[in-house]
């Protein structure tokens, strides 16, 4: 539902008060137009197609959270969140704390761990000189820092690019470290990264599954 409301009462002081009081645990309505599902469909799906969304609530930590510009009646902030934040609805809860009502114009994500913008390129940089995309492209082992990197040995390997599971003495990664749904990396000894896996069991032992292989055909 669209409304439109008087906004020339708020004060740069409220804006402000009202962004830092998001700090903490907060609970938010999830968008109707979003990718959370309901009974396996996503709502935008619902929404798109006229159909009644159901209110979804979900809990969310704002770590940080400060007005950066305020310029009446737009207003601009930055906030530290937990995944699954909607921006969307933060600034539609700044609005009804104001009581004005308010919409999100524009959004840019500074960080995502471990990515931050320092080591994004434009497209227009990358399109101006292709012969640079294999230098700009981020290993994935950088793009994976939590996840342990196990190395096979070339029989293991040959396991791992014919899609059979790694039982779970092979490689190097500690006794302590295994926890069935850990994450790892499979590579190569010369470390060329060969699979993605994840710690399962098989046939009643402790494995490594393999998620998604990462070898050229």
């Amino acid at each position: 539902m669209l409304e439109t409301a008087p906004w020339r009462h708020v004060t740069e002081e409220m804006a402000t008060r009202a962004v830092r009081g998001w700090v903490g645990t907060i609970e938010q309505v999830v968008p109707s137009f979003s990718a959370a599902k309901h009974k396996g469909r996503p709502l935008h799906r619902l929404a798109r197609a006229g159909k009644e969304t159901p209110v979804k609530i979900k809990t969310v930590e704002i770590s940080r959270a400060e007005v950066i510009a305020c310029d009446l009646p737009s207003v601009s902030f930055r906030v530290m969140c937990s995944s699954g934040t909607y921006i969307r609805s933060l600034a539609h809860s700044l609005g009804i704390r104001l009581g004005c009502g308010a919409t999100l114009t524009e959004l840019t994500r500074e960080y995502s761990h471990p990515f931050s913008l320092e080591a994004a390129h434009t497209l227009d940089a990358v399109l101006d000189d292709p012969e640079r995309l294999p230098e700009r492209v981020i290993p994935i082992a950088r793009c994976l820092p939590d996840w342990p990197e196990i190395v096979l040995d070339s029989r293991q390997e040959k396991m791992a690019r014919n899609g059979m599971a790694i039982p779970r003495q092979s490689g190097r990664l500690g006794e302590g470290s295994f926890a069935r749904g850990q994450k790892a990396l499979l590579t190569a000894a010369d470390a060329t990264p060969v699979a993605l896996a994840e710690a399962g069991e098989a046939n009643g032992r402790p494995v490594w599954l393999l998620l998604r292989g990462l070898w050229n055909n």
